[in-house]
């Protein structure tokens, strides 16, 4: 798509667009239409329009829209009028526009249709089209899958909003399945809430009294339309026909990221029967990356041993839609471990995490490799990225020369290349019932990947979110003083498992203190990297850049402060410190987990 391909030419998120904004407001723009992925195919072709304009929603459908054609609101429909559309999209709540809309599609065109009831219901929210009568606002959104119906359209689709129309956060299918499923994604005490609303849904209430609804129709004529209003129709093979009709849905839309989930969902079935990932901006390199990662990483999972294999979801579909590049995946059993969860064992969790973490690496383990290219990927280009970010200070200089200096040896130690996953924390991690006693694990969201990784990267960064989960911590002063805890003291809590680590992929010592440099050099510059921007750009705390206040970035200046020390841990009397004469290298300080 012409469009798509101008927000970022060069095929990154830094990339600044023509015209006001940037790479962020081209995201932010990207989320306003991610309703496309109700559509059999997500491509904006020749769009009509129906609405107010000057709003979000018609300035995100005029840069990304292949051609846009926009329609005064109110205007009545003649015989006149162009069937020439493939998409109508209709943001007002006039039945006129409606009508001029299923003049305006080819056979076969569909409609999208955002029904925003809260002015009507609650008296707040958008301001009412001017000339809207009462009976507009009444009956006829009430019911709009009978309405369109008696206007012609065919195959119509109601999804939920929440919480409203405008700015979703998740887009629902109005059953109780994917009620249930959207309620207990919130992870929050309901007080009877999910009964009620999944009782609501299964008489049909729901559709009735929510404020946001999209409507999704088709004109008839055109192709069959069977494969599916929903997102099923990226599955394609894998549940093709009427089956597909029978699966429920829940897109997330979230702030910030550079992909738009959708989770499939078979009636009565806790767990999702596949999770479609789709990047929101088509021809983006860096998310069509990440999911290149991402499948190529589950690829290498699926070839060893069975044992692993069921802990990592399968691969059922990757290939491209209108542009669009899109990833399914196996729905996979389980809820993310929250900080709750793992508080309340956070040994026995490391155990069982590690372990799988041990099997893993030693399963995808390649000989020894200095390649050149597997330094520059994984050492040389972070720090990089990390120098550019950083203010062009005498001090913040230093820390890059010293932080090089210690990563030098990376390319002369003989480390064996790993399958890494690239963000092994609590929220990546789906644990279910096994069998009592037990508790299966799943490790999702692979994006991250990295085919000949370094050893211990994954191990660390796990370590520290476990560390964060079990010393609650508000501020970033407190969370540096947690990380300090687990990991620089001669008593820390995270050096049982790195010995245990260690000692099974039978890593050399010297390695740990390079590695662990390594580890949050990396972590550093892939935040760095996040779509919002929000620790790049300057903050407004006196024109410094957010990172410089992260506690990941302290951590690590401080790492790299007392790097080439042979120890880990601060002087006596430093924040973080224990007594005089008790610091030792890491990996003697051992005891047995719990």
């Amino acid at each position: 798509m012409r469009q798509w391909a101008q927000a970022f030419p060069d095929g990154t998120n830094r990339t600044r667009m023509s015209g006001p904004g940037s790479s962020t407001e081209a995201l932010k723009m990207a989320r306003r239409l991610d309703w496309r992925f109700l559509l059999p195919e997500p491509a904006l072709r020749r769009v009509a329009y129906f609405g107010s304009g000057g709003d979000l929603l018609s300035e995100a459908l005029r840069r990304f829209s292949e051609e846009f054609v926009p329609v005064r609101s109110g205007a009545v429909a003649t015989r006149g009028d162009r069937e020439d559309c493939d998409l109508a999209v209709v943001a007002s709540r006039r039945s006129e526009d409606l009508r001029a809309a299923y003049s305006r599609l080819r056979p076969g065109g569909l409609l999208y249709w955002e029904v925003d009831r809260r002015p009507g219901l609650f008296g707040t929210g958008p301001q009412r089209d001017a000339g809207d009568a009462g009976a507009r606002v009444g009956r006829f959104l009430t019911t709009p899958h009978g309405n369109l119906q008696s206007l012609g359209f065919e195959h119509v689709r109601v999804s939920l909003a929440l919480p409203h129309a405008r700015n979703p956060r998740a887009v629902l299918s109005p059953d109780s399945t994917a009620v249930r499923f959207t309620l207990a994604l919130a992870k929050r005490k309901l007080y009877g809430l999910d009964h009620c609303a999944s009782f609501a849904s299964r008489i049909g209430l729901l559709p009735r009294i929510l404020p946001g609804l999209l409507v999704v129709a088709r004109r008839p004529g055109g192709r069959p339309s069977v494969e599916g209003m929903t997102a099923s129709a990226f599955l394609g093979e894998q549940e093709s026909g009427s089956h597909a009709e029978e699966l429920s849905w829940v897109l997330l839309s979230r702030r910030g990221s550079s992909f738009a989930m959708t989770f499939l969902l078979r009636e009565g079935s806790e767990r999702p029967a596949a999770v479609v990932k789709s990047a929101r901006l088509p021809g983006h390199a860096r998310a069509e990356g990440a999911l290149a990662r991402e499948a190529g990483g589950l690829r290498t999972v699926a070839e060893i041993q069975p044992s692993i294999t069921r802990s990592v979801p399968t691969v059922l579909a990757d290939g491209r839609s209108g542009g669009t590049r899109s990833l399914t995946l196996s729905g996979m059993p389980g809820a993310a471990l929250s900080r709750h969860t793992l508080r309340r064992d956070p040994e026995g969790w490391a155990d069982e995490i590690v372990h799988w973490l041990i099997d893993l690496h030693k399963a995808t383990s390649a000989a020894g490799t200095t390649a050149p290219d597997r330094y520059d990927c994984l050492v040389r280009l972070p720090i990089r990225e990390l120098e550019r970010h950083l203010p062009q200070s005498e001090s913040h200089q230093g820390l890059i020369l010293r932080a090089d200096r210690a990563l030098e040896d990376l390319a002369s130690f003989d480390l064996p290349a790993v399958l890494e996953h690239g963000d092994l924390c609590g929220s990546n991690i789906l644990a279910g019932a096994k069998t009592p006693g037990e508790t299966a694990i799943t490790v999702v969201d692979w994006e991250f990947a990295e085919a000949r990784g370094f050893p211990a990267i994954d191990l660390f960064f796990f370590l520290a979110s476990m560390a964060l989960a079990r010393e609650p911590a508000r501020t970033w002063d407190e969370k540096l003083q947690t990380m300090h805890r687990a990991f620089r003291r001669t008593d820390g809590w995270a050096h049982p498992w790195i010995s245990r680590y260690w000692e099974a992929l039978e890593l050399p010592s010297s390695a740990a203190e390079p590695l662990f440099i390594c580890c949050w050099t990396r972590i550093l510059a892939r935040l760095l990297q996040r779509p919002d921007r929000s620790l790049a750009d300057a903050a407004s705390r006196g024109g410094e850049r957010a990172i410089l206040h992260h506690h990941f970035f302290r951590f690590w200046k401080d790492l790299v402060a007392a790097s080439g020390s042979h120890t880990f841990f601060p002087a006596a009397g430093e924040a973080g410190g224990g007594p005089a004469g008790t610091h030792q290298p890491l990996l003697q300080c051992k005891r047995s987990p719990r």
